[in-house]
């Protein structure tokens, strides 16, 4: 964590003796700030995380979710009942997005300059192109809702931004300019738009976003950096790293307030069918990975963790069947551990080397994976 924090300090004095900011200058910070995250989930794993992106490429395997609770006479359910359907390529992908079986993709090149791409059945559509290092997005209100960091002026990085979106022509509906550099997470739900940040090194916040207004309506204080948002089960759900909330925290979106820290030392969340899901080490310091099962309604572990072995565990999506989530070491694997059996039943092959990130689609019962070094959606 010190070499990270040395790294940062270094970036911040080489813009304080610089007129003029320059290209690789914006593309270090960006790619920075994306290392930064990923090395500090790394970090909380206690080298449990290997699955680590640096790349310029994309990839994102849809896969036939076809989730249908099994009887109990079932509880051998075939492994691949879960399959890939279709890969798209393109390049510098960074954000994805999901509603209503349509997907938006975010794309960011070399400089401040990022693009919006609609994928339909196999071949991605270019719908806008925007003068900021774009970074996640997410559906919501009915708009696109895209992070990211302002063109820099004046020898200083730009600021964290947040574009809306129409999903359809790409217009810019409103631009919400943060006092924060680095925006980190992003999550919508009935409420508001909720964004990650970091004042500093270890003073985090979660923003609470109007949509209609279109302005910042509050900030939650987090003891922390945020590296992640979700929403789901009537909470917002922040993951953050270091400091006395270090692991997952719930907000109450009424109050705009920490409730309370549910997951200690996680490093990875999902949300849905009643619980929030979290990975934790089986022995602590150790290399094998245990599944918590929180109860959402009342921030309480439900039963023992749920041990899984010499992998990874880094949820994806949950449901009312149990969680979906990417495993394995070597490659990327989307498996299915049953919240009834408390084992994992399915399992399928991305033929990608390192998924970090998926969304789910529940209109359409499809997963789509991205992985940000393997070069294929």
């Amino acid at each position: 964590m010190r070499d990270l924090e040395d790294d940062l300090r270094r970036l911040r004095q080489e813009i304080a003796d610089t007129a003029k900011v320059s290209t690789e200058t914006v593309r270090r910070a960006v790619a920075g700030a994306r290392r930064r995250r990923v090395a500090t989930l790394f970090a909380a794993a206690g080298g449990a995380i290997v699955l680590v992106s640096t790349g310029t490429l994309a990839a994102q395997a849809v896969l036939d979710e076809r989730v249908v609770p099994a009887p109990p006479a079932a509880a051998d359910a075939s492994p691949d009942r879960a399959n890939v359907m279709s890969t798209v390529d393109l390049e510098g992908a960074v954000g994805i997005t999901s509603s209503s079986g349509d997907v938006w993709i975010t794309t960011w090149s070399d400089g401040c300059e990022s693009a919006l791409w609609r994928v339909e059945g196999a071949q991605p559509d270019h719908v806008a192109t925007f003068p900021f290092a774009a970074d996640e997005l997410v559906w919501g209100f009915g708009s696109i809702w895209i992070e990211g960091m302002e063109c820099p002026e004046g020898g200083e990085l730009g600021k964290g931004v947040l574009y809306r979106v129409d999903p359809t022509t790409g217009a810019r509906l409103a631009v919400i300019t943060t006092p924060y550099p680095e925006l980190f997470g992003l999550a919508a739900d009935s409420n508001a738009v909720w964004v990650g940040t970091s004042k500093d090194l270890s003073e985090g916040r979660v923003l609470r976003v109007d949509p209609v207004a279109n302005e910042l309506l509050a900030e939650v204080p987090i003891d922390g950096r945020v590296m992640a948002v979700y929403t789901g089960e009537g909470s917002v759900w922040a993951l953050v790293a270091g400091g006395s909330e270090s692991g997952v925290v719930r907000i109450d979106p009424t109050t705009n307030e920490v409730m309370a820290r549910v997951a200690p030392r996680a490093w990875g969340a999902a949300v849905g069918g009643g619980y929030l899901w979290a990975p934790t080490e089986a022995t602590l310091g150790g290399m094998k990975v245990a599944a918590l099962r929180i109860d959402a309604s009342t921030g309480k572990q439900v039963g023992d963790p749920i041990p899984l072995g010499d992998t990874t565990f880094l949820p994806v999506a949950a449901d009312d069947t149990g969680v979906w989530f990417f495993a394995g070491r070597d490659g990327a694997t989307l498996a299915h551990l049953s919240g009834e059996s408390e084992e994992v039943d399915q399992k399928v092959d991305l033929g990608a080397s390192h998924a970090l990130t998926g969304t789910f689609d529940v209109e359409s019962g499809v997963i789509w994976a991205l992985d940000e070094n393997a070069g294929r959606i």
